[in-house]
């Protein structure tokens, strides 16, 4: 069926819907019955919704049946589910043998998230990770760069989460363990590693022009997310779940003074929780005067986490250097290449001497500047280049050409020219 027929007939489902919750004998569930409400729609996802009477229940399913043979579609009764709660069993049972309906449990899955009035357990949190294992076991990591899993990671793992944290408010021990992954098939390749990273992963997830590789920091984008749904509340937006809070939660309740009863869930004291934080900053009115934005609220949290610009990032982050190029001088300028001096460190190489020279110990000055060969191919270079500087480090040489007028320039036309 074309996309636009399945639209038409979609919609056709919820007049129908609509018009059984019209029927005098049918009742909603507690919860929706100022708005009205007796289905969610999304593509081809539906829930229902209604009391717990047999007579309701019954209405929904001729609807459904009355919307199957006007359609000829059909619903996959091997993935529906009837999830109960506080029906007698007897009742149960008697909805269950008129329908092909399986019993269900909550939590339940939709749209790929669990919904459940509790607290989620661990468990519940599974279908991300797996997610993100499973594709990381997919990747034909051996023949990966370092910048090539930099940009899975960012394009691919962390779109995962970002899904999840437009919904759900995510555990430290979640977030945690997303930290884990992503360090680990950076360093390794892998979906498990126990070991240290070469550079901290609280420096990794700085923004590029602040020393780090501009991996997001998943916790500030969580709480960003958050903090949406608070201001949509405030704003009262037009959509369903606003509503539904007004009709639910704060019922004629000033949204900035309301404070939520205790036996609320958990998710909605966190939200409340939020706001009473940004009450420390904004007035009301203030804030729902700004458009929000989570990205630009996710950029002022990194923002007081991390220091002004380096001067030295922009000669690495640029449009001229292959990016495997651009991630190995990077870590050299951090000193965290896998020199024979730090292998040594660790135990792996038993030897920390050069093995070009023979006469010093190999870190990374000694690599690119000190040892014989190498302070002869750098003299040429800096000879070719019009370059007087006597830095003896590559933080100090990229600072010095950050000092200079116009080398940059001059340097980017002749590497073109060379091009």
């Amino acid at each position: 069926m074309s996309p636009l027929l399945f639209v038409l007939a979609m919609e056709y489902l919820s007049r129908v819907l609509k018009k059984i919750a019209r029927d005098k004998e049918f009742r909603f569930h507690e919860r929706c019955a100022d708005l009205q409400l007796n289905h969610l729609c999304f593509v081809d996802d539906v829930v229902l919704f209604t009391h717990g009477d047999f007579k309701s229940v019954y209405r929904v399913l001729q609807g459904f049946e009355l919307f199957s043979q006007s359609s000829g579609l059909q619903a996959n009764y091997s993935k529906s589910k009837l999830i109960s709660n506080g029906i007698p069993e007897v009742e149960v049972q008697r909805i269950l043998s008129v329908s092909k309906l399986k019993r269900g449990n909550l939590p339940f899955q939709y749209l790929g998230i669990p919904i459940s009035a509790k607290k989620f357990s661990p468990c519940d949190y599974e279908g991300l990770i797996d997610k993100m294992v499973d594709r990381i076991k997919n990747w034909s990591w051996k023949f990966l760069s370092f910048a090539g899993r930099l940009t899975l990671i960012n394009s691919v793992l962390i779109s995962f989460h970002t899904y999840w944290a437009h919904i759900v408010v995510l555990p430290k021990r979640v977030l945690c363990r997303i930290n884990e992954i992503c360090r680990a098939f950076l360093w390794k390749g892998l979906a498990e590693f126990g070991g240290p990273g070469s550079v901290a992963w609280d420096d990794v997830c700085k923004s590029k022009y602040k020393g780090g590789l501009g991996i997001r920091h998943i916790d500030l984008w969580n709480l960003a997310a958050l903090r949406k749904y608070v201001w949509a509340i405030a704003a009262n937006k037009e959509n369903m779940w606003v509503k539904w809070i007004h009709s639910v939660y704060l019922k004629g309740e000033h949204w900035w003074e309301y404070e939520p009863p205790l036996q609320s869930i958990l998710y909605w004291k966190k939200i409340t929780e939020v706001k009473n934080r940004l009450k420390e900053f904004y007035s009301f009115q203030s804030f729902i005067s700004i458009r929000y934005s989570i990205t630009e609220v996710y950029g002022k949290f990194r923002g007081v986490l991390e220091s002004g610009n380096l001067a030295w990032t922009r000669y690495i982050w640029n449009a001229y250097l292959v990016p495997k190029h651009a991630f190995i001088t990077w870590l050299a300028t951090l000193n965290r290449l896998k020199t024979k001096a730090q292998l040594h460190h660790i135990g792996v190489a038993s030897d920390p001497t050069c093995l070009i020279c023979g006469n010093a110990k190999e870190d990374g000055i000694h690599l690119f500047f000190s040892c014989c060969y190498s302070r002869k191919c750098i003299t040429e270079i800096k000879h070719w280049l019009g370059w007087n500087s006597n830095s003896e480090s590559l933080q100090g040489l990229l600072r010095w050409l950050a000092r200079g007028k116009g080398i940059y320039l001059n340097f980017r036309e002749e590497f073109m020219l060379l091009v």
